[in-house]
């Protein structure tokens, strides 16, 4: 679905995304602020508006939340120490001045073993669980076997 025609209901819309708050969408479409309760309630009945919230809410969260994909690509980067984290480093100057400054660094560690950890929990790997997909055996003829 397109845009809705009616252009206050389309900026209704794109507001209440926002923060699904229908009173204050209301009042950002251009509703007044003494009607803006009662028309955002009214406006979330109407089935073209509740398509169009939910088509923008998609189109939102597709655009806006990491796949898998870039969740396992920004834990491979840390795992192979290949991205850099802010750091927060006091230098002395003399004289009991000092100065703090932020530098890039790469992961430490820890935090390395941490993505080792969580990517070898994505693939089962070191995991104590282990998953065993058993298929059952039927027999057919089962009465005609001899004992």
């Amino acid at each position: 679905m397109a845009g809705l025609h009616n252009k206050k209901h389309e900026k209704f819309c794109t507001e209440y995304v926002k923060d699904m708050n229908a009173t204050q969408a209301a009042i950002r479409a251009g509703y007044s602020e003494k009607t803006a309760r009662s028309q955002g309630s009214t406006l979330l009945t109407n089935p073209n508006i509740k398509q169009r919230v939910a088509e923008l809410r998609d189109a939102y969260l597709d655009e806006n939340i990491m796949t898998a994909k870039q969740v396992e690509y920004e834990l491979t980067k840390i795992a192979l120490g290949l991205s850099n984290e802010k750091q927060v480093v006091i230098e002395g100057l003399g004289e009991g001045i000092s100065e703090a400054r932020i530098i890039d660094k790469p992961p430490d560690e820890k935090s390395r073993l941490k993505a080792l950890e969580l990517m070898a929990k994505r693939h089962r790997i070191l995991s104590g669980d282990t998953t065993i997909d058993v298929q059952p055996v039927i027999i057919m003829g089962g009465d005609k076997i001899a004992d």
